[in-house]
């Protein structure tokens, strides 16, 4: 006795999201050809002589009753199993759907499970787990998408830029901590916002390879335990050139050592993005900070300008660029990049990124450890205050954690290219910033 059991064949894009009937036949899962010519709007023409069914719609495909090949215009194709016909009507495989139906609609078909998936989508699946007084939601999407989350209190929002998500994959109600979920798709970006139960959470949002994951947990007293020191440029890039050739690259490697050692004697934990003479991409160095979980980024360089009179020290958090001065600093430390195999290219939505970065959760706690760390550094090294400035610096954009750019003195100024050179002084910038960020840490832990 032939015996079919009928099941579901969910059919999924970017606009739509349908199911059709399917049916299990000696273990093997069919379609009725008719479901398929109905839902795809393909031209089907049946041939009783060659028992071959014809399909048009992009391209012409041939599909023959009980032999595993199909025929994509001329180029024959083999398939796992082959089309069978049961009280008069058409069958045709499911596994066989992504090598017919691809060419027939001109878009990328895939077969994942009991789910086939056509267009060019890239914001795959999302799901929510609750376990151990932790909520997750993980959004699985392909590696080459870029995102940045912001928030506070009870509302989140991840924005994953170029992200087209697949249908009805995102639910509007949550599950754990997470009580609703809304999302806004454009042809630039999806946006994914979540409200939570309460404003009171500790919210982390991690990238790993496929997927990004947010976990809320309930608040724990936040403590600055790990800093990371950024000696700016390196190896083939030697930063600003000055004083009888004094290098920027060798002055900031010394002087983060220096302060590695000061902060390390305060009791904190201290990570630096190079020891040696050695070139680390910009990118690299926020990974650094993000893989090691830390808690402060503190990037330190030497100014410079054409103008030798130019002097003094200033200190930069991430934001758009609000003087002309700001925006050649910038310029400056982000020709860097030049220095890398695979200077990346602004992307669609990049400049989008870089505005609300500054929006993020970090711009007030990392403009808060600009001024603490500017006010010590002047107070010890006593040049000119240049203030706290904003800038939107290659090496700050991606550090989720407060984060600063520290401008100690100008290179270029022959004063303060010799005080440069010389070790006491470096003593004096590495004292300043430790202070700086330990008078930050007191004040933060105060406030958490």
């Amino acid at each position: 006795m032939i015996l079919f059991v009928l099941f579901g064949l969910t059919i999924q894009s970017q606009d739509t999201v349908f199911t059709i009937n399917s049916s299990h036949f000696a273990q093997i899962s069919y379609v009725k050809a008719e479901d398929i010519k109905e839902a795809f709007g393909i031209k089907a023409e049946w041939n009783t002589k060659n028992k071959a069914l014809y399909l048009k719609k992009g391209k012409k495909v041939t599909i023959f009753l009980e032999n595993p090949f199909v025929k994509v215009e001329n180029q024959v194709v083999q398939v796992v199993y082959p089309m069978v016909m049961k009280k008069g009507v058409l069958y045709i495989p499911v596994t066989t759907l992504p090598d017919i139906l691809s060419p027939l609609i001109g878009k990328s078909v895939t077969l994942k499970g009991d789910t086939l998936i056509y267009g060019n989508t890239n914001i795959h699946n999302f799901e929510m787990k609750y376990k151990d007084g932790k909520t997750e939601g993980i959004i699985y999407l392909d590696d080459n998408l870029e995102h940045i989350f912001k928030g506070s209190g009870d509302i989140w929002t991840i924005t994953i830029f170029e992200g087209r998500p697949l249908k009805g994959i995102f639910p509007i109600k949550g599950k754990g901590y997470i009580k609703s979920i809304k999302v806004r798709v454009t042809d630039a970006l999806t946006e994914v916002k979540f409200q939570l139960t309460k404003k009171t959470f500790d919210v982390d949002v991690k990238r790993s390879p496929g997927k990004i994951i947010m976990t809320i947990s309930n608040k724990k007293r936040r403590v600055i335990k790990t800093v990371v020191i950024d000696p700016g440029h390196g190896g083939k890039d030697p930063g600003a050139v000055g004083y009888r050739g004094l290098k920027e690259k060798d002055v900031v490697l010394d002087v983060g050592k220096r302060l590695a050692r000061m902060l390390k004697e305060k009791g904190y934990n201290v990570i630096m993005t190079r020891t040696t003479d050695e070139f680390i991409p910009l990118s690299e160095r926020t990974k650094i900070a993000d893989k090691a979980k830390a808690d402060l980024f503190v990037s330190i360089h030497c100014n410079a300008a054409p103008l030798a009179s130019k002097n003094g020290t200033e200190t930069y958090f991430l934001s758009a660029a609000k003087t002309s001065w700001a925006r050649a600093v910038e310029a400056k430390e982000n020709s860097s990049i030049r220095f890398e195999k695979t200077a990346e290219n602004p992307k669609p939505g990049i400049n989008y990124i870089l505005w609300d970065m500054a929006q993020n959760e970090f711009l007030k706690e990392s403009s808060e450890l600009a001024i603490e760390i500017q006010e010590s550094l002047c107070k010890q090294i006593k040049r000119k205050n240049r203030g706290v400035s904003q800038a939107n610096f290659y090496v700050l954009r991606l550090n989720y954690m407060p984060a600063v750019l520290v401008e100690t003195a100008f290179v270029s100024n022959p004063r303060e290219g010799r005080l440069l050179s010389r070790s006491k002084f470096r003593d004096k910038i590495a004292r300043g910033i430790a202070n700086g960020i330990d008078a930050f840490a007191k004040k933060y832990a105060q406030k958490y």
